[in-house]
């Protein structure tokens, strides 16, 4: 049965773990044993929801479906290096929203690895305690997101939802941190139109907010060249 070769080595953007009936998951870039003892508290901390879904809550049997829930994880994302069996099984073909191969989607840089960027973005911003950009900024980055002057959207601006792209438990995240900015109350009149973008892969209606410097830290020359060329990031990162 495959698992983790070394529980001690995080995959790239950290451990995942996702718990559907309470819409929870646990700090990103914990350890192993550390998120473990946080699954184990949140399931203590509703026993009748254990009792009810069958919940394990013993140390080993939660480390157990820790390994193979991240096993998973790195097996779908085709990060073999992670993987320790005997006989591991061909990690399944990515299939990307729109038919895209990895050649189209990406050119030199995997998609796996845009992935891991654009769900990195959002855990940069948690970890430096930056705000948001002014609304007036957010609003004019949406409205370039969304409506050029022919009236149609960025072509980058995929019409797929998060799920298509990120796993469940770093979708969660996202959506959970989508959730808390509308709860600051830092909207923009297109956020309903706001996907994901398919050069950078990160999560636009999060991105229109974020500083430019952490954007900048996370572009690569390969992601900065499938920008669309009317990107508010290459005119933001030119001005």
């Amino acid at each position: 049965m495959p698992r983790l070769a070394d529980r001690k080595k995080l995959p790239p953007g950290g451990l995942r773990f996702y718990q559907p009936e309470t819409n929870w998951f646990p700090t990103p870039h914990s350890g192993f044993e550390e998120t473990v003892a946080q699954i184990v508290a949140h399931r203590s901390r509703n026993p009748h929801l254990a009792q009810r879904y069958g919940w394990a809550t013993e140390r080993d049997k939660v480390a157990v479906e820790l390994d193979d829930f991240n096993t998973k994880v790195c097996m779908e994302m085709g990060w073999k290096e992670y993987v320790a069996s005997d006989n591991p099984p061909e990690a399944p073909a990515v299939k990307h929203p729109g038919g895209f191969i990895d050649k189209q989607i990406s050119g030199s840089l995997s998609a796996v690895k845009r992935l891991a960027a654009g769900a990195a973005l959002l855990m940069d911003w948690e970890e430096s305690g930056q705000p948001p950009v002014a609304k007036e900024l957010a609003e004019s980055r949406a409205a370039t997101c969304v409506l050029r002057p022919n009236g149609l959207p960025c072509p980058k601006n995929s019409t797929e939802e998060l799920s298509a792209w990120f796993t469940v438990p770093v979708a969660s995240a996202i959506k959970s941190r989508l959730a808390r900015l509308h709860e600051m109350k830092l909207t923009t009149s297109y956020d309903d139109k706001l996907k994901v973008c398919s050069a950078c892969l990160c999560p636009l209606g999060l991105k229109v907010h974020t500083p430019i410097d952490l954007i900048k830290k996370r572009l690569k020359p390969e992601v900065i060249a499938e920008l669309d060329p009317q990107c508010w990031i290459l005119k933001e990162l030119n001005s």
